[in-house]
């Protein structure tokens, strides 16, 4: 099969939205590029492009751009807020026959919902834009970030898009953002599970199309998006192959890391080869550190794993209270007292105050279940989150210990007294995973 190109035309907007996780500028992706491109999606018969943004429909020569690809037969789907499109949807009409499908944002399932997230009256132009499609018989379909403050209206957004005639409700997780972090309005890890839990419900209801797309707990092998299994090629507006099209312009992960070619300086279908060559190597690296029990429980969900590689989130070592930011910590195995301390505290009760951390006592999670891996270690499971985490044969080693509940010290002289290992290592390497292990609900103060 042949890949799907992703093309960002601008990182222009018209809007300011809370969530959003686009670093705002005014790159416009050149017309000479698109050229090229057109004629690559021939060369491999991809025969639809997915034009993104910022907003799409702001680029100065849009109307250009659409003709380019039409002349060609190509067919496009457009993502857009829909703000502007009773102003551009005579240029859209004129190649209606070319439309996949125009996704337009909904992120509520009411005027004040939608309108707190993206402005005032962002929701009247959604409907407005709706309606055209409506009366000129263009396919659309919808595109929910879920958030903290939507999250209980999917039912209702769900039951508004199946109104509206919307072919297909695409449902994406909010990832962590500077902006909703000072607001604290991050996404809790076990909400991802609850969402997905949601979706499945909504879709036995509704024949509208649910889709869940990448960032939800994964707990098979194969690839969990279509940049890790080599079927998407994303280009930016600044003209350069992107790793992943939510990694470009990423809001404070102000680097280059997942730039994989600049097409000013290498032809599209070389930088397709580096891109293939480097997904490769990601997916090899990441089979390998979950082979070796190094992943983390969230480290399963494929964006956020991602947004850590790719160091678009360090950042969040300013929020310390976030589940995410103590999961970041513990990748990159940094010493972070406060973190743990926090950690601490949350497992002890009143009774434990006054106790040294090495006189605190620990014990497995009633709500846990673990199976055991035929030489592979062993998968647990906290039946609350849902989230799964992976022990290796010496961390299985430690959770053992753990069940009848024991001290920090208990558990490094029983280390002590099996392996030959460094004092001093054994106890850094123990606290931080006992701090993962608190981080992630899987152990409780005894």
């Amino acid at each position: 099969m042949p890949p799907n190109i992703g093309v960002q035309l601008t990182t222009r907007c018209n809007l300011n939205c809370t969530h959003c996780s686009v670093q705002s500028a005014a790159n416009d992706i050149p017309v000479g590029i698109i050229r090229d491109i057109v004629s690559y999606a021939q060369s491999i018969n991809c025969r639809c492009l997915e034009l993104t943004g910022g907003e799409p429909t702001l680029h100065p020569r849009f109307p250009e751009i659409l003709a380019a690809l039409c002349r060609h037969g190509l067919k496009f789907t457009l993502v857009t807020n829909g703000w502007n499109f009773a102003e551009v949807y005579s240029t859209i009409s004129r190649h209606r026959a070319n439309v996949n499908r125009v996704a337009f944002s909904l992120d509520g399932a009411t005027e004040q919902r939608h309108d707190m997230a993206r402005g005032r009256g962002a929701y009247r132009k959604v409907l407005q834009a709706v309606s055209i499609c409506r009366s000129l018989g263009i396919r659309f379909g919808l595109r929910t970030t879920v958030t903290p403050g939507n999250i209980r209206q999917l039912e209702q957004i769900v039951l508004l898009g199946a109104k509206l005639g919307a072919d297909e409700l695409a449902v994406m997780p909010l990832m962590p953002t500077p902006r909703m972090a000072e607001l604290d309005l991050l996404l809790h890890p076990r909400d991802l599970t609850r969402i997905m839990a949601e979706a499945g419900r909504l879709q036995k209801i509704f024949t509208i199309k649910i889709t869940l797309t990448a960032g939800y707990p994964e707990r098979t092998s194969r690839p969990p998006c279509p940049a890790l299994n080599g079927s998407y090629l994303f280009v930016t507006a600044r003209g350069k192959v992107s790793f992943c099209c939510h990694l470009a312009n990423y809001v404070g992960g102000n680097n280059d890391a997942d730039i994989v070619a600049d097409l000013s300086q290498l032809s599209l279908p070389e930088a397709h080869r580096r891109m293939l060559a480097a997904v490769d190597e990601f997916n090899r690296a990441k089979s390998l550190r979950l082979a070796n029990g190094s992943f983390t429980s969230l480290d399963h969900c494929p964006c956020w794993y991602c947004l850590k590689c790719f160091r678009k989130v360090e950042w969040l070592a300013d929020f310390s209270d976030s589940p995410w930011s103590m999961d970041l910590q513990a990748s990159r195995g940094v010493n972070a007292s406060r973190t743990r301390e926090r950690n601490r505290a949350s497992l002890a009760g009143d009774e434990d105050r006054g106790k040294s951390p090495a006189t605190k006592r620990f014990r497995q999670h009633p709500d846990v279940i673990e199976t055991a891996l035929d030489g592979e270690g062993a998968a647990l499971m906290h039946t609350g989150t849902k989230l799964p985490f992976h022990l290796n044969a010496t961390a299985l080693r430690i959770w053992r210990l753990l069940k009848p509940g024991c001290t920090r010290e208990e558990l490094a002289q029983a280390l002590y007294d099996e392996f030959d290992i460094d004092r001093e290592k054994v106890r850094e390497d123990l606290s931080a995973f006992l701090d993962e292990l608190s981080a992630s609900d899987l152990i409780v103060a005894a």
